[in-house]
């Protein structure tokens, strides 16, 4: 049996309490940068879903509306976008906005402003890199153009 004096000179457990001194930075450090490649990824995603649409907003904005008897020609390309944004799971609250309108003429760009919220999603670091204490978010807005080629189409018809 060990006499009082020797807790003062017992080292047991210090590599523990030096762990859990060491442990919350590390940690820390780990979620931010994975919340950083987290909202990296989102924006990638937000930009190739703006090029997608307006590459169909170049193509399908000038066909013939007779093919669109479902659905407009607008909602044919947003769903473009939509479709792409649905990859990324924490991408929330997509707008799909043409500043120019939609129906360019020939050689005017198809302009498409994307913006969106991306759930911040890493404990800790969520509250440090995005804005919103209690439902965390970063915002994304990217815009893409590309020229309306307003090709006239011939569709075989009988």
């Amino acid at each position: 049996m060990r006499g009082s004096g020797d807790l003062i000179t017992d080292r047991r457990g210090a590599v523990y309490v030096e762990f859990l001194g060491a442990i919350m930075p590390v940690l820390l450090t780990f979620f931010c940068i994975a919340q950083l490649a987290d909202n990296f990824t989102a924006t990638l995603v937000a930009k190739h879903a703006a090029y997608r649409t307006a590459r169909a907003g170049a193509v399908v904005f000038p066909d013939d509306p007779a093919n669109y008897d479902a659905v407009s020609k607008i909602e044919e390309v947003r769903t473009a976008g939509l479709l792409v944004l649905s990859a990324k799971r924490t991408i929330q609250n997509a707008e799909i906005e043409f500043p120019a309108g939609t129906e360019p003429t020939r050689g005017q760009p198809v302009e498409v402003v994307i913006q969106a919220e991306t759930r911040c999603v890493f404990p800790m670091a969520n509250r440090i890199l995005c804005s919103g204490f209690f439902n965390p978010v970063k915002r994304i807005r990217v815009t893409s153009n590309m020229p309306a080629h307003a090709a006239e189409y011939q569709y075989g018809r009988e």
